[in-house]
């Protein structure tokens, strides 16, 4: 009988410490449930993913990543999120064949959800019904439509079909393959100020009559510098140019050409030395250039292109403001050469890269992966790095 009694008494105490346990803990919880509107949303706003951190494809749709995560807590956070449309105004969608339905429900709700706030999307289309699909739910929201990121992959067809009836359209960003061509001409709306095209390799159809419309540019493979040439030629109005090359070792004869919106310009040569680069920096003249970056995966004919280089930069005449090398170049930089560059133009700012040789990609880079996926992700960070201080 003691011994019931015993135990009798250890439940009761160990009831009372877990009932004391739970009114502190409410004690702590119930200022936060009693946090206005106005300071909950601020706080849903400092929990969103970066820009450029990398989501789940199914993260967004299942509730597991902010903002859509803040609807499954309490149904005051529901409804704080969701009448707060700024959380609602950046998605990134994906077309999937597998329960599609539901998918496009929860973007759609998500979309519903901005209430007519400018949007800021990231899609991507890998067969050929996806445009169609995207489409389809997007109809509703192309008036919203401000900032339109797009990958088209190997199977992707009528891209005309994501590009058209956006008259919102301020910024628009293009992941072409080399099977993806832009057959129609687009009308852009007035408010249309950015229109970036990152291709693996250099192919003219790929864009039909739009590269006159280009402001930015990123190229993965040109072997020749008269194909760059051929480039600024039929983008008169870009201003920031990002190019991986490996040219032929040659003298190539170069028509020159001025470009006078050109204001970033990246080299990443990793191929070995030869004369068709110093050639192809004879060729231009860019007066309004104010960021130059060139990377080498080579230690010879470095004393040639510092040349090649300066005379760019005389016969420019531009007040460049940052010249950065890559590693190899900077390593093999005289006193001499540097100080020839600051006696051209005493104001400029002489830096390195911290991403090594020219030919690396990614750390996250393997073999397996999709050679369009590594390519758009290394230029996605090029352009990134872009520096638009001037603007």
């Amino acid at each position: 009988m003691d011994g019931v009694k015993h135990l009798h008494q250890q439940l009761v105490e160990r009831k009372d410490k877990i009932t004391q346990s739970m009114h502190f803990h409410k004690g702590l919880l119930s200022p936060l449930w009693r946090l206005p509107a106005e300071l909950l949303s601020e706080i849903f706003h400092h929990c969103l993913p970066e820009a450029e951190q990398k989501i789940e494809r199914s993260a967004c749709w299942l509730g597991l990543e902010a903002p859509m995560l803040f609807t499954g807590i309490c149904r005051r956070w529901k409804e704080v999120a969701t009448s707060t449309p700024s959380l609602w105004c950046r998605l990134h969608i994906e077309v999937t064949d597998i329960s599609w339905q539901r998918v496009s429900s929860c973007y759609d709700l998500q979309l519903k959800w901005s209430r007519g706030l400018p949007l800021s999307l990231a899609v991507q289309c890998y067969k050929d019904h996806h445009s169609t699909t995207l489409r389809r739910l997007l109809h509703p929201y192309m008036h919203q439509i401000s900032s339109l990121y797009i990958f088209f992959f190997f199977r992707a067809d009528k891209p005309q079909l994501l590009l058209t009836d956006l008259p919102a359209l301020e910024e628009l960003t293009i992941y072409f393959n080399d099977h993806v061509m832009l057959d129609s001409v687009l009308q852009f709306p007035s408010t249309m100020r950015r229109f970036t095209a990152i291709l693996p390799s250099y192919q003219r159809n790929n864009l039909g009559l739009m590269w006159a419309h280009l402001t930015d540019l990123a190229v993965g493979e040109v072997f020749h510098p008269a194909k760059i040439i051929e480039m600024l030629q039929l983008c008169p109005n870009l201003s920031s140019l990002a190019i991986r090359s490996a040219f032929q070792n040659e003298r190539p004869i170069l028509e020159p050409i001025t470009h006078t919106s050109i204001q970033s310009l990246r080299i990443d040569y990793i191929g070995y030395y030869d004369r068709s680069l110093c050639s192809f920096f004879r060729a231009l003249s860019l007066p309004n250039l104010r960021f130059l970056e060139v990377r080498l995966d080579c230690h010879d004919g470095i004393k040639d292109i510092h040349r090649a280089l300066k005379a760019l930069l005389k016969r420019s005449g531009c007040a460049l403001e940052r010249l950065t090398f890559g590693i190899k170049v900077h390593s093999n930089m005289t006193d001499k050469q540097r100080a020839e560059y600051t006696t051209l133009i005493p104001s400029l700012e002489i830096g390195i890269t911290d991403s090594g040789s020219g030919h690396r990609l990614p750390a996250s880079y393997e073999p397996h992966l999709d050679t369009s996926r590594v390519i758009a992700s290394f230029y996605s960070e090029i352009l990134d790095r872009r520096v638009h201080k001037y603007e």
